[in-house]
């Protein structure tokens, strides 16, 4: 099963790194960074566009148990806002992030992710009132993990009926 919280926890860190600029998770109640920062939301999570993969071996440890392997390659939507009177070029160098993957692929590497798609930068202006507005800027990435779950089969050695013992 993948850690969506570890998997957003690590890109945010390194996004923030290679940005050099403040990344904050959607949603998340607390104060806001000043000046420009970038914001990363989960928009969704689980749908499977690959037939999952089954691997059936015996268990190392107990010989008697088969252990049984539900590969699967979710594809995980996020959207990434930009805001502040830089969020252009905060928007471009976040961006740089998710296109190039000499930046992503140390990160990713630990989910066997990769990056299926980067939308171009648009506008995501927020109308603050009848005259004020934030400025913002953003894009949605599309990426592909590899999650597996692991099940113990119990191996049934002997079966015991009213009729006596198998």
């Amino acid at each position: 099963m993948i850690d969506l919280d570890a998997l957003l926890t690590d890109i945010l860190k390194s996004v923030e790194a290679h940005a050099k600029c403040s990344v904050i998770l959607a949603d998340q109640g607390g104060k806001k960074p000043s000046g420009s920062y970038a914001v990363l939301k989960l928009m969704s999570s689980g749908s499977s566009e690959v037939h999952p993969l089954t691997n059936a071996y015996i268990d190392p440890e107990n010989e008697l148990d088969m252990v049984e392997e539900q590969i699967t390659f979710p594809v995980v939507n996020l959207s990434i806002t930009t805001v502040g009177s830089e969020s252009f070029s905060l928007a471009q160098s976040v961006q740089s992030w998710f296109k190039n993957p000499r930046h992503y692929e140390n990160t990713l590497a630990t989910y066997s992710g990769v990056i299926r798609n980067v939308t171009s930068i648009s506008n995501r202006d927020a109308l603050l009132g009848r005259v004020k507005y934030e400025r913002k800027q953003g894009f949605d990435v599309q990426l592909q993990v590899r999650s597996v779950e692991t099940t113990t089969l119990p191996r049934i050695v002997a079966v015991e009926t009213d009729e006596g013992e198998y």
